[in-house]
């Protein structure tokens, strides 16, 4: 038809270049209404066309029906004349098989344009809000399913986010994951840190959580070390490590739960996240800063009494301490 193919015609106008990225938002989006158009017209037309095809089959079983009767009665003059208007009728329903099947390729033809304006649109609409505001892009959250949003029981928190250091909970809270951000709740939301103080998701078994602590951060967690120690017995256990951009991490244990059952899920906005990350200049905040020489003291004395208390061997005290010293 005539209009689809205008519509049609008016998608490739939208290749040309465009340096105003909201005028480039309002243009594509009159051309997504064009294709929707376009689709109903399509599809009005089709109904119309499908309306006439029925007709036109009925008529052909009523001539044929008539072509009997009439050589029944002898009269092969009538029964010639109605199988003459069958044949002509069944010549206009081939045409009309061969119209209904190209409207339905114009059909498609103006679904598979929606489908890749609706892409370009979002690609814009993203590009435009910047990738430091990914979690307000329609798309941001596929990964969570239809829904868009995650949460995952028995939760427990080890501390970390400035809001809210003190450690809370025994496997009886949880986390939601949502455009918010990642909230801790039990009966209401205790805190949530927000997508934009995020920037990266680390999900882990505790022994690879406990591996990536440098000595200096060990020493921060103080018994959080040891929950790790005894956490790591259990056979079914993430730790999900929500990364600030000013370097704090906020540490969540979820029992009952393997590391690649959440990955899925949250690696893709941990992506989105790093990316925004460093498009905003961000520094790598799994970086340790390198500690003043008058707390090196302390820290090794730390590491002394962690060792004392059973939660580091002499190996890991060894080699945590010859860390704290090469950074002198």
């Amino acid at each position: 038809m005539r209009t689809a193919r205008g519509q049609l015609a008016s998608l490739s106008l939208a290749e040309d270049g465009r340096r105003d990225m909201t005028a480039e938002i309002t243009t594509l989006q009159e051309l997504e209404k064009r294709l929707e158009l376009g689709k109903s017209q399509i599809e009005e037309a089709k109904t119309r066309l499908l309306a006439q095809k029925s007709e036109m089959e009925q008529q052909v079983v009523k001539l044929d029906s008539q072509a009997r009767q009439a050589l029944s009665a002898g009269r092969e003059d009538l029964a010639r004349t109605a199988l003459e208007r069958k044949q002509t009728v069944q010549s206009e329903l081939q045409k009309l098989d061969q119209h209904i099947s190209d409207l339905e390729a114009q059909q498609q033809k103006l679904i598979d344009s929606e489908a890749t304006m609706r892409a370009k649109l979002e690609a814009v609409e993203q590009e435009r809000l910047g990738s430091s505001s990914w979690w307000q892009t329609p798309a941001a959250f596929s990964s969570l399913g239809f829904t868009k949003f995650l949460t995952l029981t028995n939760v427990s928190y080890y501390g970390g986010w400035p809001g809210h250091q003190a450690p809370e909970g025994k496997s009886n809270l949880a986390l939601k994951v949502d455009v918010h951000g990642i909230s801790l709740r039990k009966l209401s939301t205790i805190f949530t840190i927000p997508w934009s103080e995020i920037s990266d998701i680390a999900i882990e078994g505790p022994e690879q959580a406990q591996r990536r602590f440098t000595a200096t951060r060990l020493v921060a967690l103080g018994p959080l070390g040891l929950a790790f120690k005894k956490d790591s017995k259990g056979s079914k256990e993430a730790i999900i490590t929500v990364v600030t951009q000013v370097g704090d991490e906020a540490i969540f244990h979820v029992a009952k739960t393997l590391p690649r059952e959440i990955s899925p899920k949250l690696e893709p906005l941990a992506m989105q996240a790093r990316r925004a990350a460093r498009g905003n200049g961000r520094e790598d905040p799994s970086t340790e800063p390198v500690q003043a020489a008058p707390d090196l003291a302390g820290q090794i004395e730390k590491l002394a009494d962690l060792r004392a208390k059973g939660i580091l061997t002499d190996e890991e005290f060894a080699n945590k301490k010859a860390e704290l010293l090469a950074r002198m």
